[in-house]
């Protein structure tokens, strides 16, 4: 007799349903702001789980270590802002705060907050949601070569960037990695073809931090899946083809002084130097909430005749992630956040109970890291988003009587 899979709780139907709203969240804003808050609605919930939830002292070491951290840096933040007086308005404060940590406090809460079929219920309900997502996509995808549907961005190595109808092809780009997660966790007889389809929409992004995860991940999945044991030239091929393939970002955002994302680097170190240890506070420089409230660092450093930078045009300036990390937090807080990833990576290692799910979150933790030098999607919607799937895998895979019929190895 084949076991129930399916266990829909409200509290499973209502994070489906979140899920569902972050996908959409970037259309959902054109009909009305409201809709620009699910994710930081959602965070507001984890917070109060979590206060629940490490009353009870059922937090590891390494999740607690990381909202420890999340403290101190808010700490650091808020002395800023109140040191140096850049910003001391609570309300873009408040915010910036919530942006900067939500992801990992989602990710914590997602380790923790259903059990084994609940997990494979959300996924199975997703699951219907993103392969009609995809197929349409696919559909759109060959259309766009022939018909101005306003689902590219631009043509990239004679290709169209191809975004769907999402905000960018970079932000399509990581849903379809997310997207993967849930195909991959799922038992469905269609889930191959899916997978594949899944791949080439990623690759037909034509983003960079995109293709480095559809090649490594198929490269890792054949090492994991035929139990090759990694040596050291492994390694530096992964490595050679990671800096192939980001040669673009790398040359565009380090070595281009024109590129706004140049200036957004060059100056990081400058603030953090001149606002020595901690940085310049919350709201200060490359984040939602400094463009907002246009920071007053961004007329010091002439960025109000840059453009991609001035007030008419900020894109770039709410389009990066380590800038604002060295330069809010200073290099004390780029350390803390460092250590935040070290432990975020032991969880993530945590995961990794069979060859799927061991290529699947290393791939992503590298999309998202190569990504994160020159985007902010580590503060985003769409990383809330992957990370929740990532957190949702690991904590299956730590359930006890795992059932092979759920996710194997064939």
């Amino acid at each position: 007799m084949k076991a129930k899979t399916n266990t829909f709780s409200s509290k499973v139907v209502f994070v489906s349903i979140i899920m569902i709203l972050l996908i959409f969240q970037n259309n959902l804003v054109q009909i009305s702001d409201y809709f620009s808050y699910i994710d930081e609605i959602s965070t507001v919930l984890c917070i109060i789980y979590l206060l629940f939830y490490s009353i009870q002292n059922r937090l590891k070491k390494d999740e607690i270590a990381i909202l420890i951290d999340i403290i101190i840096l808010i700490f650091l933040g808020v002395m800023s802002n109140f040191i140096y007086g850049i910003q001391t308005h609570f309300f873009p404060i408040f915010i910036d705060a919530f942006c900067n940590f939500k992801l990992y406090i989602v990710f914590v809460v997602s380790l923790h907050l259903f059990k084994r079929k609940e997990i494979m219920s959300i996924f199975n309900f997703l699951y219907y949601i993103i392969a009609i997502i995809i197929l349409l996509a696919l559909v759109f995808y060959f259309f766009s070569w022939f018909y101005d549907l306003q689902m590219i961005n631009e043509k990239r190595y004679g290709l169209i960037s191809f975004k769907f109808i999402f905000e960018n092809a970079g932000t399509f780009g990581y849903y379809l990695i997310g997207f993967l997660g849930i195909i991959l966790m799922t038992k469905k007889k269609s889930k191959n073809i899916l997978t594949i389809i899944c791949l080439f929409l990623i690759m037909a992004t034509t983003k960079g931090p995109q293709i480095i995860f559809t090649v490594v991940f198929l490269i890792l999945l054949y090492i994991f899946k035929h139990r090759i044991q990694i040596k050291i030239i492994h390694v530096i091929f992964i490595s050679l083809v990671i800096v192939a393939l980001g040669y673009y970002q790398i040359s565009t955002y380090l070595f281009n002084n024109s590129s706004p994302r140049y200036h957004l680097i060059k100056y990081c170190i400058v603030t953090a130097n001149n606002y020595f240890p901690i940085g310049s506070g919350f709201a200060t420089y490359g984040s939602s909430m400094s463009v907002i409230y246009y920071s007053p660092l961004y007329y010091l450093y002439g960025f109000d005749n840059i453009w991609g930078l001035n007030i008419s045009y900020p894109y770039f300036l709410q389009d990066n992630y380590w800038p604002m990390v060295i330069a809010q937090f200073g290099w004390i807080g780029f350390l803390v956040f460092l250590n935040i990833f070290h432990h975020l990576f032991k969880i993530l290692r945590k995961g990794f109970k069979d060859f799927l799910s061991r290529t699947y979150i290393i791939t992503c933790f590298i999309a998202f890291l190569i990504g994160s030098l020159g985007s902010a999607y580590f503060t985003s919607g769409v990383g809330v988003f992957v990370f929740s799937i990532i957190g949702l895998i690991i904590s299956f895979n730590q359930k006890p009587n795992i059932r092979q019929d759920f996710y194997h190895e064939n």
